[in-house]
């Protein structure tokens, strides 16, 4: 308790990452919440925004969402492992990731279909919208605790050529360019690529990874894109729960290979009075090829993790026609959706001979759904429904509801309750070894209340409570044979709350904390990486006109860990200082100094997996037009 009062008694003194929520200042467009795009600060869920500008101070979209209160990111072995997202206690795979509205899991992987988001490198991305709270009533199955969606930057109206080119100290390097402009009859176009290498500030650990993005839209921003993705990574580093490079027995590392392609359109297809009928659909194959050495037996684990090698290849499709009415005050969406999936698996687990681990599946997935928004006076209120019909799994019905009152101008108070649902992955019901075709999806109940202060011009005050209760977790139980099973119900509450202050001059500070408790219901014990308390603060200094300062600092509480080779080991403190300095060199190229890890903090992520240390970077970022 001493340790936590001195912490927050400290928190003014020091500085942090939480204006990337008010940089969603109150004309921001959020397209993430709600079918119809609105105003974030008429939202009546709880929604964050991160900019390019905040996004360029990271190696990756995980660093930048670990800086939000609401989301613990735990990095193992840096960008050469998997950034496992926590958002408000709920699992890494209870958060679904979008690009552009399309949803990129891969219900193929270990993880449940988790997306790694250390592999996003941010100079692909222009924006980040997070929604925090059940979304099944928008994106189906899959988002019990929430959604993140990556954006894309928008055409421009003239031509524009952006290049950027990033140094770090570990030999870390990027290289990106972007063109933005017209094309016709009211279209516009960005294409950008990106080249990433971590370079090497983890032992016996690496991480590259190459794209390319263009979106096609309307330049007015109404409805209507194209979208194409096309990325590949190559990573390896020590295996999950392996002890990484400190306690590792086994010192071959894993490899890791994958490739993915997106394709997406939406487009209005018929306008009649008031309405608009648009057609939205996309393509998406991923694939990931994994040789792992394995992790050693232990005291903990009789069998520790076997040898083997994986290549699977994952395919889905989606089409949803979608019917908006403009009802003045009021909108209303209604719509239908259909999703196929296909999912292969050829692989070998080794026992001292090889046990082939190989599946082919497919499902589909019929959906109808409806939404209405709209203003009463002082009051916004949303509400959502939505059934969705898995082939071999059934029917599940869900439900969203929230609103803002404005007590005043400045001064707003937050409710919304809602259910969410995830179907069974396919490694959870196909995967030979322990996989389970009895599996029940797993479900979310979800309620909160916020409040939103701007008492002046240069304040901003934001307090959320939250619950959110998981029946049907999908776990690992090491029976004769192992395999998953539904058996736990969790339960997570909390709060989270950020203060933003300009001084005038130039001269902003902001602070966040959260507070989540999460424990399984049965046994009333804590669940792994779910740190209770962590903090924020942050500093922004423009010192001249060409020149802006930045210091981040974060704080994460103790939490539990498992590895084979420890069984649980409880991690300790960490206390993380960053900083930026950008400077403007003319008015088309800028220079970023950005320095991670500034107090050589050696509290790990994970057990054997050393943080990485001090690090600088150099970033060159030049445009024209």
């Amino acid at each position: 308790m001493v340790r936590h009062i001195a912490f927050f008694a400290a928190l003014p003194l020091v500085a942090a990452p939480l204006h990337a929520q008010d940089a969603s200042a109150p004309g921001t467009i959020v397209v993430t919440a709600t079918h119809a795009p609105a105003a974030l600060a008429r939202q009546p869920y709880s929604v964050r925004v991160i900019d390019a500008d905040v996004l360029a101070a990271g190696a990756s979209v995980a660093d930048v969402l670990a800086q939000v209160p609401d989301a613990y990111v735990q990095m193992t072995g840096g960008r050469s492992g998997f950034a496992s997202l926590f958002l408000r206690g709920a699992d890494p795979n209870f958060t679904t990731v979008l690009l552009e509205g399309v949803p990129l899991d891969s219900p193929t992987n270990s993880r449940g279909g988790a997306v790694n988001l250390a592999a996003v490198p941010p100079a692909a991305i222009d924006r980040v919208e997070l929604i925090a709270g059940p979304a099944s009533t928008l994106y189906g199955s899959g988002p019990l605790a929430g959604a993140i969606n990556l954006l894309l930057a928008a055409p421009s109206e003239r031509h524009r050529f952006t290049a950027s080119a990033a140094l770090g100290s570990e030999e870390e390097h990027v290289l990106s360019g972007r063109w933005q402009g017209p094309l016709t009859q009211g279209y516009g176009g960005s294409l950008t690529a990106v080249w990433d290498d971590a370079g090497t500030g983890e032992p016996q650990a690496g991480f590259r990874s190459r794209s390319v993005d263009l979106r096609l839209a309307r330049l007015d921003g109404t409805r209507g894109s194209l979208l194409v993705h096309l990325a590949d990574t190559r990573a390896h580093g020590f295996p999950d729960s392996s002890g990484g490079y400190d306690l590792a027995v086994i010192r071959a590392v894993e490899q890791r290979e994958s490739d993915e392609i997106v394709v997406a359109l939406d487009q209005p297809v018929i306008h009649f009075g008031r309405a608009t009928l648009a057609i939205a659909g996309s393509y998406s194959s991923r694939g990931d090829r994994v040789t792992s050495p394995g992790v050693a037996p232990s005291v903990y684990s009789e069998t520790g993790v076997p040898a083997g090698a994986d290549d699977i290849r994952y395919r889905r499709g989606v089409v949803r026609p979608e019917l908006s009415v403009d009802l003045g005050a009021w909108h209303a969406t209604f719509g239908a959706q259909a999703q196929w999936e296909a999912a292969r698996s050829s692989g070998f687990l080794d026992f001292g001979f090889p046990m082939p681990a190989q599946y082919d599946r497919r499902r589909a997935t019929y959906s109808g759904f409806a939404e209405l928004g709209g203003t009463v006076g002082p009051l916004e209120i949303d509400g959502g429904l939505r059934l969705d019909d898995i082939e071999g799994i059934g029917t599940r019905w869900t439900g969203r509801a929230g609103l803002r009152y404005f007590l005043d101008p400045a001064l707003s108070l937050r409710a919304s309750a809602g259910t969410a649902f995830k179907a069974p992955s396919f490694y959870a019901l196909a995967n030979p070894f322990v996989g389970n075709p009895a599996l029940r999806p797993e479900s979310a109940t979800a309620m909160e209340l916020g409040l939103d202060w701007r008492p002046g011009p240069n304040d901003h005050i934001s307090i959320t409570l939250f619950e959110s209760r998981y029946r049907d977790l999908i776990d690992f139980v090491p029976s004769d044979p192992p395999r998953l099973e539904n058996r736990a119900r969790v339960a997570a509450r909390g709060l989270a709350a950020s203060v933003v202050h300009r001084f005038g001059a130039g001269l902003a500070m902001t602070l966040g904390a959260q507070h989540v408790a999460t424990e399984d219901v049965t046994s009333g014990e804590g669940l792994l990486n779910r740190p209770r308390w962590r903090g924020s603060a942050q500093m922004d200094w423009t010192a001249a006109r060409a020149l802006t300062l930045t210091a981040r600092y974060a704080y994460t509480d103790e939490r539990d860990d498992y590895a084979v080779p420890t069984g649980v080991r409880t991690l300790e403190v960490t206390h993380r200082l960053s900083a930026s300095a950008v400077w403007a060199l003319s008015s088309g190229t800028r220079l970023r100094l950005d320095g991670d890890n500034l107090l050589q903090d050696r509290g790990a992520d994970a057990i054997g997996f050393r943080p990485l240390p001090r690090r600088v970077r150099v970033t060159l970022v030049s445009s024209i037009g």
